[in-house]
This record gives C-alpha cells, sequence and structure tokens, in this order.
C-alpha cells in the first residue's frame, strides 16, 4: 500500500515536471519567435537609416557643390 501511494506520488511529480517542460519549451519557442521579429524589425529600420544616410550625403553634396 505504501509503495502504491509512494510510486502515485512519483507519477504525479512526474506529470507536474514534464508539464513544466512543455510549458518552459512553448516560452522559449515564443522568445525565439520574438527575437527573430525585432531583429527582422531592427534590420529594417537600420537599413531606412542608412538609405536617409545616403540620401542626405547626396543632398548636401548637392548643396555644397
Amino acid at each position: 500500500m505504501e509503495a502504491a501511494m509512494t510510486a502515485e506520488g512519483l507519477n504525479m511529480s512526474q506529470a507536474k515536471l514534464q508539464k513544466r517542460i512543455t510549458e518552459l519549451k512553448e516560452e522559449v519557442a515564443r522568445e525565439q519567435s520574438l527575437r527573430a521579429s525585432l531583429e527582422e524589425s531592427h534590420n529594417t529600420l537600420l537599413t531606412r537609416v542608412r538609405e536617409m544616410e545616403s540620401l542626405v550625403e547626396t543632398e548636401r553634396t548637392g548643396v555644397c557643390s
């Protein structure tokens, strides 16, 4: 009887740990997706800034000439 209760307790603990592992894996997946999205957004913004810098430099060169 005692062994059965201990086994049941271990099974419950294992189930809780498995649930927590699943939750953590889902969280990691969300974090990875968010990071990829932020990196893409950052790169897009950086490209726009570089384009604007180039445009400003072109305009500056035109004004100085």
